[in-house]
């Protein structure tokens, strides 16, 4: 039984010679193989891989790519508030009883004219006589 494990871990570190040689050979990347810092360190001309400092990778980076990052990131608008606020003030009175028949008679979605009242680029008119507070 014990010759057995012999022959088995002796062909077990053959095997792994035989890898490592065709590794260096090959110019393999050897940390794909798991093997030890020791061990790479006894390989003739081997350089580790020296990590690289964030702050130098940053340097290079130009600062006008950050500044834009933000601004330039979601969908742009597609319909512009001030040209529906045109188009609205030249609308009858009658079709913009309803936010429905309102963005009907623009030619936009429903809910479109209820993000531009929710934001207050469209204000609810009432009725002189009857004012509405709130």
């Amino acid at each position: 039984m014990a010759a057995t494990r012999r022959k088995r871990v002796a062909m077990t570190k053959r095997l792994k010679k035989e890898v490592f040689d065709e590794c260096v050979a090959r110019n393999f990347a050897l940390r794909e193989f798991l093997l030890w810092h020791s061990t790479l360190k006894q390989i003739p001309g081997y350089q580790p891989i020296i990590p690289l400092d964030p702050s130098s990778l940053l340097a290079s980076v130009p600062d006008a790519a950050f500044d834009t990052k933000f601004e330039n990131s979601g969908r742009n608008p597609k319909y512009d508030p001030e040209l529906l606020l045109q188009e609205i003030q030249y609308i009858d009175p009658a079709a913009r009883r309803t936010i429905r028949s309102l963005a009907g008679a623009v030619g936009v979605p429903a809910v479109t004219i209820w993000r531009m009242k929710k934001s207050k680029n469209l204000k609810v008119h009432t009725m002189a006589l009857k004012p509405k507070f709130e």
